[in-house]
């Protein structure tokens, strides 16, 4: 796979395309995710950009099916369309998503809409106690199915991580505390701030990352317990 230098160069190249090609339509090009963070993997990260134009519908969509196209070999991910009405509604729906994008995204066009954005926090909590409750049985369900093998348990560990991650920043921002814009300052952080003493999720990414069985094993169950301490944190009140 192609390395990537300059991700940020590379996105501002296609979002040039994008504004040649939707013109007035346009009102914000976005880099967001870990293109604009130290996360960044030059040799597997693909670029996200965020295009908010003033309404979505499907020939929008199509116009600029060519461009999609060859940023793709360039790996620059099929634009997330989102329009300003959308966003307004759909705040209370998608917090912690748009909580993400506001807090790890980069204005490369237009309107900086994302910074703008009020996220109410029983919002937030609602959708981190669904998500985080959701995600403990993804695990417990998990373990079942993947603890023979090194492989698929390592698999299961890494990728929940990743998929945490919105939520561990989500969990930050209810304590008002500055989220780092690192996953290996990220863990320690929410470790910190929700009492996780035995540093659980650190263990698990350092597990994951090593490959080894057994350690795979001794970390699993304390980064399960932790994910359960987590939710029921949330749900009985204010985080």
């Amino acid at each position: 796979m192609a390395l990537i230098k300059d991700p940020v160069a590379t996105a501002a190249q296609v979002c040039g395309q994008y504004q040649d090609c939707y013109g007035s339509d346009l009102l914000a090009a976005v880099l967001y995710g870990s293109a604009g963070t130290p996360d960044f993997d030059p040799r597997h990260s693909d670029i996200n950009l965020l295009l908010i134009v003033r309404q979505v519908d499907f020939p929008l969509l199509d116009r600029s099916a060519a461009i999609q196209r060859a940023a793709l070999r360039q790996r620059v991910s099929r634009p997330l369309f989102l329009d300003p009405a959308y966003i307004e509604r759909s705040l209370d729906t998608f917090p912690v998503e748009f909580l993400d994008l506001q807090l790890r995204h980069r204005l490369l066009w237009g309107q900086d809409l994302l910074s703008t954005l009020v996220l109410r926090p029983a919002d937030l909590r609602l959708q981190l106690e669904r998500e985080l409750k959701g995600k403990q049985l993804h695990l417990r369900q998990g373990w079942l199915a993947c603890r023979d093998s090194r492989r698929q348990l390592r698999q299961l560990v890494a990728v929940s991580l990743h998929d945490f991650a919105p939520l561990f920043r989500a969990l930050l921002h209810l304590r008002q505390v500055p989220v780092p814009p690192a996953r290996e300052l990220l863990l320690p952080a929410v470790e910190a701030q929700y009492g996780l003493a035995s540093q659980p999720l650190q263990a698990a990414a350092r597990a994951a990352a090593d490959g080894g069985y057994q350690g795979l094993l001794q970390a699993f169950q304390p980064y399960a317990q932790a994910v359960a301490v987590l939710a029921e944190t949330i749900d009985h009140g204010p985080a």
